[in-house]
This record gives C-alpha cells, structure tokens and sequence, in this order.
C-alpha cells in the first residue's frame, strides 16, 4: 500500500506553469546619413512599430505614386 501511494505520488502531473508570450521579433533596417557616404545607423523596430511608421510617412508624402508627371503634365 505504501508503494503503490509512493508511486502515484511520483507519477502526479506537475501543474503547468504559464510560460509569458515571447516579445515580437524586432526588425531591423539601416537608414543611411544624407550628410554623410559613410555613416549609417540602424533603426530596429518591431512589425507594428514598422508598419505605423511606414503608414505615418505615407500620410504626409504629398505625391503619393512618387512622380511629379502629374505637375508636368499641367504646367505645358
């Protein structure tokens, strides 16, 4: 009797403990100098924080296909 309560002891499922979620994998890009050839930084980010940055630098691009033809075409 004492064996088998010492080995239903052993065999007793250990609780699980909550592992935290794993923090998003940052995405790095390297932004170049415009004063200088040379330097460059890297800007590390993750997914959303790309994808905000991204969506608020399109926001304020005044020419958002990336030409000007469209002024060009006007001013002849």
């Amino acid at each position: 009797m004492l064996l088998a309560m010492l080995i239903a002891s052993v065999q007793a499922p250990v609780p699980a403990v909550p592992t935290p979620p794993a923090p998003e994998k940052k995405i790095c890009r390297t932004i170049e100098d415009v004063s200088s050839r040379v330097r460059t930084k890297r800007d590390c980010r993750t997914r959303a924080e790309w994808r905000a940055r991204d969506e608020a630098a399109r926001a304020l691009t005044p020419f958002p296909n990336g030409s000007l033809s469209s002024l060009r075409s006007g001013s002849n």
